[in-house]
């Protein structure tokens, strides 16, 4: 054992990892109230300012009078975010609680007071009974919001809380003013991750087993278990009553029962292309779809078998909905080969509606490969001696509910070479990065000249891609300038979007948001050449630039503009609307 003293001198001779702490003479002090006529202190909230020019971030506690200071910061573009149980976080900018904070510019030397408001969250509540009306123990229950989410509208939970206790009551608190479904996901609840096995007795099974003939067959067992289940009483989102709630309410009352559903047993074989015996890492994954699986629960409806030599896999439990299943396996490379192994895959789509499944085929078919050559153009920077420091990477690009297997990223070769392999077919977005070459830039991915950056590249089941060509720059171009608002207010987010409406693609590079900071100024300094709109806006949700229909409103208001390759533009912008370069 190592005495305490010999320990503390071991600790002290480690070194510590991470850039140092920088020390400046800037404050951002002020006061947080609560949102309303009253405006009353806020006391014990945690007060947040972070920047880019800070390894970690500065935290305050607001005192008895709601008062705060962050000091000692160095010059920089700060967020400021207030938080405190039962309280919603509140952003310094942002017009609605949980929207995205608004930079304030800091010198060295300045001092900057501001005031924060916080509104109360509010709670919904009640009580949650399983399907013989007695309180259903230890389920948890979510609010659920519509958000869009990288140009989709999905349900995500929110608030925290949430889990009934012995009597069934549930209590979910923190949510910012809106409506919501609330559902119940019991902790066995079926989609695909193998239900307890439950048998529902039905009147047949009473009248056999009170019958003196015990010869006479038994009746066919239903086999069910607990779904997730939505207010009033309903297992299918689509069909739940929303709940609205206004700021700091108390919403009572929101009672439901949680229903049984039949479920089903899945069963099949997987097989290789030749009729060999099945490598090791032979594995089927089963995975509900968006209208299937609960939504906030991780992996929910999700399950993976690795797959005996035999080839047999099978599931149980699965309840009613619809499920994708995608089989891989890795073949061994032979000795004195490449060094790594063959990729081997194989997918289908199955319904389920409570009747069980056998027989289901699979049979593997070899993975693709994407294949090409880096390059870099540029006027001034110097390009890496060898190309071995570049990452090609293709990102999966599902739809909503799909499943995918992402091939393992790869270096080129010294002469700029690559190869990526065990790809399954599918849209992807392909990507390459630089680690520590600040100066260059990934300009494009061209496939059969088409730049896969803004345009996912559709893998078809027999498509081999051997001509990509991933271009670097040492030009960026940018655009970024000032906002004229009619009442000085910098709660606005600039939005820049292509004109091309083909371009209007969930996460796609050419979409760009930057909140306007408190000198009403903005900056996205990396967009790349083309033809553009540009607006600012009050009150936009994060992602929602995303989401045609929304593009398609700013349309008519937006100020239209070109910018060239590596020319960082200035374009000054009106609030609501469009500008002028």
């Amino acid at each position: 054992m190592i005495p305490a003293a010999a320990l503390l001198t071991i600790l002290a001779q480690i070194p510590r990892d991470g850039p140092p702490v920088r020390v400046g003479t800037a404050v951002i002090s002020g006061t947080v109230v609560s949102a309303g006529s009253d405006a009353r202190p806020v006391r014990h909230a945690r007060v947040t300012c972070t920047a880019a020019e800070l390894a970690v971030g500065v935290t305050a506690i607001t005192d008895t009078a709601g008062h705060f200071s962050c000091e000692q910061l160095p010059p920089g573009r700060y967020a400021l975010v207030a938080s405190r149980d039962g309280w919603l976080t509140s952003a310094y900018g942002a017009s609605r609680p949980g929207g995205a904070a608004h930079p304030i510019p800091i010198a060295a030397d300045q001092h900057f007071d501001v005031v924060l408001k916080m509104a109360r969250g509010a709670v919904i509540t009640g009580t949650v009974m399983d399907a013989g009306g007695q309180p259903a123990v230890s389920v948890a229950v979510m609010a659920l919001r519509q958000v869009t989410r990288n140009g989709e509208r999905r349900l995500v939970p929110t608030g925290t809380g949430g889990t009934t206790d012995d009597r069934g009551v549930y209590r979910i608190y923190d949510l910012p003013p809106g409506n919501y479904l609330v559902g119940a996901a019991p902790p066995e609840a079926p989609s695909g991750v193998g239900a307890s096995d439950l048998r529902e007795t039905s009147d047949l099974d009473v009248q056999h087993a009170r019958t003196a003939n015990t010869a006479a067959p038994a009746p066919p067992q239903r086999r069910v278990a607990f779904a997730p289940t939505y207010f009033p009483g309903t297992p299918v989102a689509g069909q739940a009553a929303p709940v609205s709630v206004r700021a700091g309410e108390e919403r009572e009352g929101i009672d439901f029962a949680i229903e049984l559903v039949a479920t089903a047993r899945l069963a099949g074989a997987l097989t290789m292309p030749d009729g060999a015996p099945l490598p090791s890492s032979a594995q089927v994954t089963l995975a509900a779809n968006d209208q299937t699986a609960f939504p906030g629960l991780p992996f929910d409806g999700v399950q993976a078998v690795r797959v005996p030599p035999d080839g047999s896999f099978s599931f149980t439990g699965i309840g009613p909905g619809v499920y994708s299943l995608l089989a891989r396996a890795v073949v061994p490379p032979d000795p004195g080969s490449a060094p790594t192994g063959r990729v081997l895959w194989a997918a289908a789509e199955i319904a389920v509606d409570g009747e069980p499944i056998t027989g289901m085929a699979l049979t593997l078919q070899p993975g693709l490969t994407i294949s090409g050559r880096v390059r870099f153009v540029g006027e001034s920077a110097r390009p890496p001696s060898d190309f071995t420091s570049v990452r090609v990477t293709a990102e999966p690009v599902q739809p909503p509910g799909g499943i995918a297997l992402a091939p393992a990223s790869v270096a080129a070769d010294r002469d700029g070479r690559f190869v990526l392999t065990g790809v399954t077919p599918g849209r992807y977005r392909v990507t390459a990065s630089l680690p520590g070459y600040r100066d260059w830039r990934l300009r494009s991915v061209l496939v059969n000249d088409s730049d896969v950056l803004d345009v996912p590249l559709q893998m078809e089941p027999t498509r081999y891609v051997t001509n990509a060509v991933v271009t670097f720059t040492d030009r960026p171009s940018g655009v970024g300038g000032h906002v004229e608002t009619p009442d000085g207010a910098s709660d606005y987010t600039v939005i820049v979007f292509p004109t091309d409406r083909s371009l209007w693609l969930p996460r796609a590079r050419r979409i760009q948001a930057a909140p306007v900071s408190s000198d009403r100024t903005y900056a996205l300094p990396n967009l790349p050449p083309g033809q553009y709109v540009a607006v600012a806006q009050q009150d936009v949700e994060p992602g929602e630039w995303f989401d045609p229909a929304f593009l398609e409103r700013l349309l008519p208001i937006g100020m239209p503009f070109a910018i060239g390759e590596g020319q960082q533009m200035r374009l000054d912008i009106r609030g609501g609307g469009g500008g002028r370069p």
